[in-house]
């Protein structure tokens, strides 16, 4: 009882109760399996569910906005594979340590973590509909 009360005085009495998060270790694993864009548009879902609404929202924009760059560039500016999968695992690394502390708290106030595979299946289908787009943009030039 009395750690109900303490938990209502601080304001934390029941609003991560069944919020979504997804794991530092999702968020790492996709920042390192496809590009860090992602891996901002998952922390700022993350911020936003923690009741960060302008900061999540922003790096969730932020993100998106960096992703639809990326598939935008030609092929002949994209990065190296090596060079990005190298810089991919730091970045990983830090988003997973920047996550890591605020998830396990939010997890102790109620909140469970997400399900890993909808943003997989997200990221692809919007790969696919890009590539298609460009290959038919191409075809009728």
């Amino acid at each position: 009882m009395e750690r109900a009360l303490l938990n209502e005085a601080s304001g934390l009495a029941q609003p991560l109760a069944g919020r979504k998060l997804y794991s530092p270790a999702a968020i790492a694993g996709y920042t390192l399996l496809t590009s860090l864009p992602v891996g901002y548009i998952l922390h700022g879902l993350n911020l936003r569910a923690r009741g960060r609404k302008r900061l999540g929202v922003s790096w969730v924009l932020f993100g998106a906005a960096s992703l639809a760059f990326i598939f935008s560039m030609p092929p002949r500016f994209a990065a190296p594979g090596y060079l990005v999968s190298g810089m991919g695992s730091f970045r990983a690394i830090s988003l997973f340590q920047l996550e890591s502390g605020p998830f396990t708290c939010a997890v102790a106030h109620g909140a469970t973590r997400a399900r890993w595979w909808p943003p997989a299946i997200i990221f692809l289908v919007v790969a696919v509909l890009f590539y298609l787009a460009s290959w038919l943009l191409e075809a009728v030039a």
